[in-house]
């Protein structure tokens, strides 16, 4: 009887891990295509530390459509693409990215890492290094992390996220995600036209955020999703981005949701589930 029960659950399991992405049902905004997004870059579990220009650059030549990279602002107001709340739990420097001007912040390696030294890099730098490249979806999300006056901050930020969009110099989409409305509402009122998502809790706060204010669309964890609620916001014209991704199962169940794009932290297994 434990045998049989073991062989079922064998069996089970081995039938769920096996289960395909079903790309012939894909039904989204995204003319029916899934766009292929690295987290930071090759993801969390790459070599490369996430929003290196190093994990970007591997990620666009793997085939990636585009990259997510995580922006914050130095006490300078230069744009820097960092991932974590503190500069402590990743490189050789401590406190937030707010904290400091970009003339420490450059000199900041990122710790972890065995075989070779990865900086932080700014956002202009990476807008130079690209300048001419290939068609590509870059996602800008928007970490107001901030040490002042918080209405000062981010018109500062904005004023500087729109500045950079207008440098990029190649053919693609650029998207902005934040969890602040005030925040994206600042970036319509600069750039009425810009792609602009909302970042929020639940499907419903997103959906009804997104829709009073005429974004673009949502991004939100895979796991706070379901195939029928993306829908619905395809039905009312949002796009819809997912995150959260991190293994093979997790790309095959946001694959068969249809969302529009997916931001992944396993990005070779993804695009080959979407081959």
């Amino acid at each position: 009887m434990r045998i049989v029960i073991f062989i079922s659950l064998f069996f089970g399991i081995l039938n769920s891990s096996c289960r395909k992405a079903n790309l012939d049902g894909i039904a989204n905004l995204n003319r029916d295509e899934i766009s292929a997004i690295g987290h930071g870059g090759m993801g969390i579990s790459s070599t490369y530390p996430i929003d290196t220009y190093e994990s970007l650059t591997a990620a666009i030549t793997a085939g990636a459509d585009g990259v997510e990279i995580d922006v914050q602002m130095s006490n300078d107001s230069v744009l820097v693409a960092f991932h974590d709340h503190d500069l402590s739990t990743s490189t050789s420097c401590a406190g937030k990215i707010n904290n400091h001007s970009w003339e420490l912040l450059k000199d900041c390696e990122y710790v972890k890492e065995i075989f070779s030294v990865y900086q932080i890099w700014s956002l202009p730098e990476i807008a130079e290094y690209w300048k001419g490249g290939s068609s590509r979806i870059v996602v800008f999300d928007c970490k107001l992390i901030y040490s002042a006056n918080f209405n000062e901050f981010i018109m500062t930020y904005a004023k500087k996220l729109t500045e950079l969009v207008g440098s990029f110099e190649f053919e693609g989409d650029i998207l902005i995600e934040s969890q602040s409305v005030a925040f994206l509402q600042l970036i319509q009122g600069l750039k009425p036209d810009y792609k602009l998502f909302y970042y929020p809790q639940s499907f419903e706060e997103g959906l009804g955020i997104a829709k009073a204010y005429g974004l673009y669309g949502i991004t939100i964890a895979s796991s706070n999703i379901t195939k029928e609620q993306i829908a619905e916001a395809h039905d009312n014209g949002l796009r819809v981005a997912v995150w959260n991704v991190n293994s093979r199962k997790d790309n095959v169940e946001a694959i068969n949701k249809s969302p529009d794009y997916i931001q992944t932290d396993k990005l070779n297994g993804l695009l080959r589930l979407l081959k």
